[in-house]
């Protein structure tokens, strides 16, 4: 498994890279958003989000919104509920 990040001026969205056999007997990456963080500049806070299976952003509520982006890469690295690695 690989973990990428896409960064845009207000959001970090965390994706798993895993390699995954193609019918023909190739390989191809498949990339998953697992987690998105989205920055709330009125605030000064970030907010973690779990992405669900329509690829749909929900408020993970285990985790306030932090002013420190940290706080929350820890919370998904830990993943206490099961939700962001399985």
């Amino acid at each position: 498994m690989l973990v990428e990040v896409e960064e845009s001026e207000r959001s970090l969205t965390v994706f798993e890279c895993s390699l995954m056999p193609d019918l023909d007997g190739g390989m191809h990456w498949l990339r998953v958003p697992n987690a998105r963080l989205l920055y709330a500049k009125a605030r000064n806070e970030w907010t973690l989000y779990c992405i669900d299976s329509n690829d749909r952003a929900r408020r993970y509520l285990e985790a306030q919104p932090s002013a420190e982006i940290q706080d929350l890469l820890d919370e998904i690295d830990d993943d206490p509920t099961c939700i962001f690695w399985g």
